[in-house]
């Protein structure tokens, strides 16, 4: 689960006992603030400087030599103790600055096709390149989907599928927290090995899933079954919301409790009657439900 990270160390005994040696290609930079060194440790970037030592690069790319294969949480342990013996240092309590979570999924159809139905996440940008992936982007995280085979045809990986257990259909779908402090707090490679910790993860990865609004159709109108006035306007109800957002509806009814429009038993009463008009007069597309039921099985049993 545990795919991209950065670390580093200002610890002057860690720093200090670097061996320099180690880097593959490397160069030296001279600025202002002083001299720094910037090479490679296997897939690692790495920057070594007298004050700091920081370490960029893909546990499960060290790890399977790809990062389409999913990484177990033994298979994790193994990744961290193999870099600390690379970089012939302890690295437990390097700080994480990064950290990406995600999941490779084999899809019964085109991932094109579940782009399209995810739509929008409220205070995010949203960037599509060429139906092949969808970012939701904000200043401490992006949520990425995207379509492994066609990156790696486009990277020219060197990737050899045909000796993967996989299918034509891979959706890769991760959550990257670019600003891990403000997200997770004070963290260091350490609490990789703490199940908690981990947890904490494995629900990040979903609730950012959930909070995505995604297609949602209304029933066909032909089964829609109106007895009384109030399910016609029930359904009228449901076609502005489904166009809305529901999580922007909720949005609204927040900012109305809050400026005294509406008292809170209201606002969760409105709430609990949009889940039911919701429910009866709207469907989710199969691509969405077969998307949340993967990631569901994937978070549920992946450790």
């Amino acid at each position: 689960m545990v795919d991209t990270i950065h670390i580093y160390t200002d610890d002057p005994s860690i720093v200090g006992s670097f061996d320099l040696n180690l880097l593959e290609k490397c160069v030296e930079h001279h600025k202002e603030t002083g001299t720094y060194f910037s090479g490679r440790i296997d897939n690692f970037n790495v920057s070594y400087s007298e004050r700091r030592l920081w370490i960029k690069g893909s546990l499960t790319k060290f790890y399977f030599g790809n990062n389409v294969q999913n990484m177990n949480r033994q298979q994790l342990f193994e990744s961290l103790k193999k870099l600390a013996a690379k970089l012939g240092l302890d690295i437990c309590n390097f700080r994480i600055s990064r950290i990406d979570i995600g999941v490779t999924l084999e899809m019964e159809n085109l991932v094109q096709q579940y782009l399209e139905n995810l739509i929008e996440v409220p205070r995010y940008k949203v960037r599509t390149y060429e139906g092949e992936s969808k970012l939701f982007i904000n200043k401490s995280k992006t949520i990425s989907f995207y379509d492994k085979i066609e990156e790696i045809k486009q990277k020219n990986v060197n990737v050899q599928l045909s000796q993967l257990p996989i299918s034509k259909n891979l959706l890769r779908y991760e959550l990257q927290i670019k600003k891990a402090n403000n997200v997770l707090g004070r963290i260091t490679v350490n609490d990789l090995y703490d199940d908690k910790f981990l947890k904490k993860l494995r629900i990040l990865l979903k609730d950012h899933f959930t909070k995505i609004k995604k297609k949602r159709k209304l029933i066909d109108i032909d089964k829609i079954i109106i007895k009384k006035p109030k399910d016609f306007l029930g359904l009228l109800a449901c076609d502005k919301i489904c166009d809305f957002g529901k999580e922007e509806v909720f949005s609204l009814l927040s900012k109305l409790c809050k400026n005294s429009k509406i008292d809170r038993r209201r606002k969760y009463d409105l709430k609990h009657q949009i889940d039911m008009i919701e429910q009866k007069f709207c469907r989710t597309s199969k691509y969405i439900e077969e998307f949340e039921n993967k990631i569901t099985k994937f978070v549920e049993g992946c450790f």
